[in-house]
């Protein structure tokens, strides 16, 4: 089973003044949020333990966004289907973690959803 999750992070202050004035003139401060889409696996625990998992993990909301059949084979062609929106910053240790792009929030909604 494969499953699109929605982890939101929060929101957090950046700082302009860290940026050389060369740069930039605006030296004022500004609140980014953080949401990011997990597209993840799993055989054993099934789709509802890993989100609360993922829960347990990020310390974060978890929404389930859908889920489809398919294996690990199908899930590495979603990661490189949507690689140009994988989150660079975090490189080989999430590589299943990616930016909610036009394009991935499009092939989630389309899915059908399921009911038990």
């Amino acid at each position: 089973m494969i499953y699109f999750a929605e982890i939101d992070f929060g929101s957090f202050l950046v700082s302009n003044r860290v940026r050389s004035s060369r740069y930039d003139e605006d030296d004022s401060d500004f609140r980014r949020s953080l949401t990011l889409i997990k597209i993840g696996h799993t055989e054993v625990c099934g789709v509802n333990a890993r989100i609360q998992a993922l829960k347990h993990f990020t310390g974060r909301p978890v929404k389930l966004l859908a889920y489809i059949e398919g294996g690990p084979d199908e899930e590495s062609e979603l990661h490189r289907r949507f690689d140009n929106l994988r989150l660079p910053e975090m490189g080989r240790a999430a590589p299943e973690w990616f930016y909610p792009g036009k394009d991935l929030l499009e092939f989630i909604g389309k899915i059908p959803v399921k009911t038990s």
